[in-house]
């Protein structure tokens, strides 16, 4: 087996751990500006770490921040708002939809924005993962549901956001600019704004167990998730964005064993389909 594929393997457990630790901060009811906080904290101290090893280029710098500023404001949400969004829904209902929107709304930004080509693969990619949705929000998931209008919103500000961090990385990409110094500032400039809504919205009154530590925890599984990754691109691209898709199976799985969440025909369809889109999609 080739270290490669271990490393992408790796990074999808990550990956899994990472949206399960939002499931969790979900469970214990924090608050997700804080649990945010604490996450990226020691996601910059790993980053820093990273970035020294590795030798960055500092090159270019002051553009480097800006970008990673966007992206760490808009990081931010991304964890924010899928918290509070499992707070009111089901992660076998959030990370499903999450999954295949985000990966069919990404593919025009690429074409317009990035003069990517769709093949007739990714339609097909996109056609099937519709129907993720459509199995999956239905007026008997309504009732189950704590609210699933307020979720659905929620998850839909976090699909927002996770494409303008895809896009700032994309752009470091096609830029060619020094990825570990952009970890970094994406991290690193996070915490201010997360420590900043965690004040604005009166977090200091919300006091919940174990916040600290799942944050702390949550920081090392979203920095070991973009570690493996980029370790893993010394292979086949197609096979490293598959492997790292089936992280929404892992996250739906413990949801289902840890918080006995609802699983019926239906979500496991949806699953699948999810899994088949993202496929077709990578």
């Amino acid at each position: 087996m080739e270290a490669w594929f271990i490393f992408a393997l790796l990074s999808a457990v990550f990956a899994g751990l990472y949206s399960f630790s939002s499931k969790i901060s979900a469970h214990f009811q924090h608050h997700s500006a804080q649990v945010t906080a604490y996450s990226f904290i020691s996601a910059t101290v790993l980053a820093g770490i990273y970035a020294i090893v590795m030798n960055t280029d500092t090159s270019h710098i002051l553009l480097i921040a800006f970008i990673g500023l966007i992206d760490a404001i808009a990081y931010v949400v991304v964890s924010m708002t899928r918290i509070d969004a499992l707070k009111e829904i089901e992660a076998t209902i959030f990370f499903p939809v999450y999954k295949v929107i985000s990966a069919i709304l990404a593919v025009p930004i690429g074409v317009f924005i990035f003069s990517d080509i769709l093949s007739g693969k990714e339609v097909l990619g996109i056609v099937i993962g519709l129907l993720a949705p459509l199995l999956l929000i239905t007026r008997a998931e309504g009732r189950r549901q704590r609210n699933l209008r307020k979720g659905l919103w929620l998850l839909f500000g976090t699909v927002v956001a996770a494409l303008i961090v895809t896009s700032m990385s994309k752009t470091i990409a096609v830029l060619e600019l020094d990825a570990p110094t952009y970890v970094f500032f994406a991290f690193a400039l996070g915490i201010p704004y997360a420590l900043y809504l965690y004040k604005k919205t009166n977090g200091r009154a919300h006091k919940t167990r174990h916040v600290e530590w799942v944050g702390l925890l949550a920081g090392v599984f979203m920095f070991g998730n973009l570690f493996f990754f980029v370790k893993a691109l010394t292979g086949n691209l197609g096979t490293v964005f598959l492997i790292n898709s089936f992280s929404t199976v892992l996250v739906v799985a413990l949801s289902v064993l840890m918080f006995k969440e609802h699983l019926n025909f239906k979500k496991a369809g949806a699953l699948i389909v999810t899994v088949i889109s993202l496929i077709l999609l990578k």
